[in-house]
Parts: C-alpha cells; sequence; structure tokens
C-alpha cells in the first residue's frame, strides 16, 4: 500500500500564502497608489497571512503502513523521530475533531493496550483533500474491523 501524504496540498497552500503577501508588496513598491493605501493593501495582506496560518497550521503528514506498523511523520518532528509509531495490532479506533468552522482538522488515534485505551497527540489533517480523508477512514475502519474494534466510539 502506498502512503497517504499532503505533501501536494502544503507546497500549494504555502506558495498562496506568500503570493498574498507578495501582492501586499508589489502594492507598496510598485504601484502608484497612495501610500496610505498601498501601506494598508500591504497591513492587510499581511494580517490575511497570519491569521489563516494560525487557523490552518499547515502541516506535512505522512501516513505509512509498513511491516505490521503504523508509521506518521510530520514536519514538526526531527529527521530521527516520528510523530507517531504504533503496531497496527494495538489500533482500537481515532477521532477527528474540526475546528474554526472546519478549517482545522485534528486527528487522535486510540490505541489499546491491555485493557486500557491511550489516545495519541493530535494530529493535524487541514491539508487533506476529502479523497485522501475518505481513503485514510477507510484503512482505519479495515484495522478497527481486523483488530475488532469496530463501532468502538471515543469522546473527546
Amino acid at each position: 500500500m502506498s502512503a497517504i501524504q499532503n505533501l501536494r496540498q502544503m507546497l500549494l497552500f504555502r506558495l498562496v500564502a506568500f503570493g498574498i503577501v507578495g501582492i501586499g508588496v508589489f502594492a507598496v513598491f510598485e504601484s502608484s497608489l497612495n501610500p496610505l493605501l498601498a501601506y494598508g493593501s500591504l497591513a492587510v495582506a499581511v494580517g490575511v497571512f497570519i491569521a489563516v496560518w494560525l487557523i490552518v497550521n499547515p502541516t506535512y503528514v505522512c501516513f505509512d503502513f509498513v511491516n505490521g506498523k503504523l508509521l506518521i511523520g510530520t514536519d514538526k518532528e526531527d529527521s530521527d523521530n516520528f510523530h507517531l509509531v504504533m503496531p497496527l495490532n494495538e489500533f482500537a479506533g481515532y477521532e477527528i475533531v474540526k475546528a474554526y468552522g472546519g478549517l482545522r482538522k485534528t486527528l487522535h488515534i486510540y490505541r489499546k493496550v491491555g485493557n486500557q485505551f491511550q489516545r495519541s497527540k493530535g494530529t493535524n489533517l487541514s491539508l487533506f483533500t476529502s479523497a485522501q480523508l475518505k481513503q485514510l477512514k477507510t484503512r482505519f475502519a479495515d484495522l478497527q474491523e481486523k483488530n475488532g474494534t469496530k463501532g468502538l466510539r471515543f469522546n473527546q
């Protein structure tokens, strides 16, 4: 099975975000606009850039299912570590928490250790497409069925 990752969306998001700021900079230095309007457009562009960046929190995330393990890598960890490494037979379930009107999606994975469930730290899925989310949910549903935890619900 191939990995599920959001590199293309992350790069596109960054390109658009920096493009917005670039438009503001262009308005200041290359236009014949009134200086107040030019600097105002730059301030708005930078404000929009910061607000969207903080809300979406763009993060590269890669899910890989190899050698009986679930590996989640992000650009927030150093190059020697994974965000999460978990044996597939410990997978119990997941939840996706939405915030800011659905702009930020955070995944929490639950693993069964003995008779208890442990919740993972959050993984940002904001830049995943609906097709990628569906693919991920399908893989998780298959794991739940295989591990006998299908239908299990977790509360926040």
